[in-house]
């Protein structure tokens, strides 16, 4: 009786009018029930009709090209990862403040002073800067520190090294190198994992290295000089001079599934965007806000950037219209890091809060204030959400540690 039901359904020309009365997920589950039932579910009228009967704005969306359909696909998720107080873990042992973060691919293996070390998904990397440079692995689900690495220079222990490693330090880490510059330095240092020492000093830049960027064998760092420049890790060389600002390079991001694509930002509140395979400059975006950017990150789309200002203020735009999208607003202080997945974005502020954003409305999911110290680095990976402060802590946030109080998980019921 439930086939021919279904059968009748199909051929009367039905579906459309039934699909009308689903609600969000419904719709999601009866789109696997065939083909013909999947590609009217794709209709955007109805994706429009449930927008406008939950009182959302598709149109004002994070990405560049919205739709109905994938924008509250995107609520649904984000409601049902971020939409609960997750599981915490706070690991604890470094004796200063914590700069950096990195959550290495899973059974990599890299030469420690202390031993060789297989990584897995529970695995998570973080550098502090004077008086105690340290390099902590850690095991996120029991919080404790499995390996530390006390120096990478040789004369990190004297007076002089500590008065370099200062608090403006920067620290980047890979699966193979750490790179890391010091203040009023315009060098950087390169520190390979597998072998154990530092292999090379990155020179070319005439005043203070600002930030660094790390994809495979190659490095970009921005610098007081207005320079970003691209270096080769296991030559040492540098690879482009890319020209273009016209202030201080205070950010500076690329990834390795954009390839060609690399975003940086100045202390006017510009962002260039480059094309590192040519070494030329692409376009030049700009903002309401003419604050300087302290942080910046492309998604995984290749198109759109977001950067953080001094004040506050996360500033979105769209590479390939060229466009300013919107303003987002939540922090009281300088943004100093973000990270985002196709999801949320995640931003870390000097007013001591991490805030979880939709993408596709721009508005915050949540906000946490379990540090008290400026935010230094914050990272998603998968279900967990870290974030490492100047109050020498790291907080591990697990999304899936609370399965009883929640419904089955939203991706099982997708077809995209």
């Amino acid at each position: 009786m439930s086939v021919n039901l279904f059968a009748h359904v199909a051929s009367s020309g039905l579906l459309p009018s039934l699909f009308a009365f689903c609600e969000g997920r419904d719709l999601l589950a009866l789109s696997k029930v065939s083909v013909e039932w999947y590609d009217v579910s794709l209709r955007p009228s109805l994706w429009e009709d449930l927008c406008e009967k939950l009182g959302l704005d598709w149109r004002k969306s994070l990405v560049a090209s919205p739709n109905p359909r994938k924008y509250l696909i995107g609520q649904l998720q984000s409601q049902l990862r971020f939409g609960r107080i997750p599981g915490r873990v706070v690991l604890q042992g470094h004796k200063s403040g914590i700069v950096s973060l990195f959550v290495p691919k899973p059974k990599v293996v890299l030469s420690w002073t202390s031993g060789m070390v297989t990584f897995d998904s529970n695995i998570c990397v973080s550098a502090s800067t004077a008086p105690h440079f340290e390099i902590k692995l850690w095991d996120v689900e029991s919080g404790a520190a499995i390996r530390t690495i006390k120096s990478l220079e040789p004369d990190a222990a004297s007076p002089v090294a500590h008065a370099r490693l200062s608090r403006w330090s920067i620290i980047k880490m890979s699966d193979e190198y750490i790179v890391y510059g010091a203040t009023q330095k315009p060098t950087v240092s390169v520190f390979d994992l597998r072998r154990g020492e530092i292999t090379h000093t990155l020179t070319g830049h005439v005043s203070t290295v600002t930030c660094i960027s790390i994809q495979d064998d190659h490095c970009l760092t921005g610098s007081y000089d207005r320079t970003v420049r691209m270096f080769n890790l296991k030559t040492g060389r540098c690879v482009h001079t890319l020209l273009g600002h016209e202030d201080q390079i205070w950010c500076v991001d690329y990834r390795k599934d954009c390839p060609d694509v690399a975003v940086s930002g100045d202390a006017g509140g510009v962002v260039c965007v480059w094309n590192i395979i040519e070494g030329s400059r692409t376009c030049r975006l700009v903002s309401e806000s003419t604050s300087c950017l302290l942080s910046i990150r492309l998604a995984e789309d290749g198109d759109t950037v977001m950067a953080g200002h001094e004040f506050g203020q996360i500033s979105v735009w769209s590479i390939k219209s060229e466009s300013f999208l919107m303003t987002l607003n939540a922090h009281s202080d300088m943004v100093l890091c973000l990270d985002c997945n196709p999801l949320v974005l995640v931003s870390g502020s000097r007013d001591e809060s991490v805030v979880i954003w939709d993408r596709m409305s721009g508005q915050p999911i949540q906000t946490f204030r379990n540090h008290s110290g400026d935010i230094k680095d914050v990272r998603l990976s998968g279900t967990k959400l870290l974030s490492a402060s100047y109050d020498r802590t790291i907080v591990v946030r697990d999304f899936a540690s609370d399965s009883t109080s929640q419904p089955e998980s939203i991706d099982n019921c997708l077809v995209m």
